[in-house]
This record gives structure tokens, C-alpha cells and sequence, in this order.
């Protein structure tokens, strides 16, 4: 019983190890490039933008992009229409686009 828990022990570490290298060999995740907002300040200040920024987008979401219509302060589409970045053609460009 105590040479299996043992084994199981074992292979659980190394696996947990293997995880661990592969990751510090990709090394570590990029930063996100945020660009500056057109407007001259964001709806909170920046510290708390930067600790309370999901749970934010989590409640504005929840609300709706319809429903807000860029009324309320932490509303989606104030965010978009001031944060998002356009392509020529003036489509918002996708988070998870190539450039």
C-alpha cells in the first residue's frame, strides 16, 4: 500500500515538474499592449482599474452591450468605442487578431 502511494506520489511530481520546465522554457506570458484611450480619463482611476479591471468587464457584461448604449459608467461599449483600435477600413480590431 505504502509502495504505491509512494509511486503515485512520485509520478505526480514528476509530472508536475515536466509542467513546470515547459513553461519556463516558453517563457513567461507577454504583457498586453493597452493603448491610450481617446478621452481624458478613464471612468476610475488607474490603480483601480488595473485591480478590479475582470470584475468590471464581468459586471458590465452581464448587463449587456445593448443594454447600456454608453449610459452607464462601466458600460461595454464606452469601453470599446474609447479603447478599441480600428483598421482602415474603422472595424475594431479583434483582441485575439494577429497584429
Amino acid at each position: 500500500m505504502i509502495r504505491s502511494f509512494v509511486f503515485v506520489l512520485i509520478c505526480a511530481l514528476a509530472m508536475a515538474a515536466g509542467f513546470a520546465f515547459e513553461a519556463m522554457a516558453a517563457g513567461s506570458t507577454p504583457r498586453p499592449v493597452v493603448t491610450q484611450g481617446k478621452g481624458e480619463s478613464c471612468v476610475e482611476p488607474t490603480d483601480v482599474m488595473r485591480r478590479r479591471h475582470g470584475e468590471i468587464l464581468l459586471s458590465a457584461a452581464e448587463k449587456g452591450v445593448s443594454a447600456d448604449a454608453g449610459t452607464e459608467r462601466h458600460g461595454l461599449s464606452g469601453c470599446v468605442e474609447c479603447h478599441a483600435t480600428r483598421d482602415e477600413a474603422g472595424r475594431v480590431r479583434p483582441v485575439d487578431g494577429d497584429d
